[in-house]
């Protein structure tokens, strides 16, 4: 069994966020405009467009910050809700 260090798992989750903010600032960067054209397309104003725009980015970043956190947690109700789809299939069986 390995031990690491805390500092070294600290150190490799600041690299990951920041190479994922780059990331995330940089698709933000190449499709702001067409962010702003979409909802500037669906009545809001110049200001508002923009606004929306840079949370949007916010959003993808937390979005794709949270992702194996959210695998994990999929992966758990899917088991259950598979489990619980199989009793009922079962039911449904034993009355046919």
């Amino acid at each position: 069994m390995k031990i690491v260090s805390k500092g070294k798992h600290q150190k490799s989750d600041t690299n990951f966020l920041e190479k994922l903010y780059k990331e995330v600032k940089e698709d933000y960067n190449n499709n702001r405009d067409t962010l702003v054209e979409f909802f500037t397309n669906h009545g809001f104003d110049k200001e508002q467009s923009d606004d929306l725009a840079y949370k949007m980015r916010n959003a993808v970043y937390y979005i794709k910050r949270d992702k194996p956190k959210r695998r994990k947690i999929e992966k758990v109700h899917m088991k259950i809700l598979r489990n619980n789809l199989k009793k009922n299939i079962g039911s449904v069986k034993s009355l046919i």
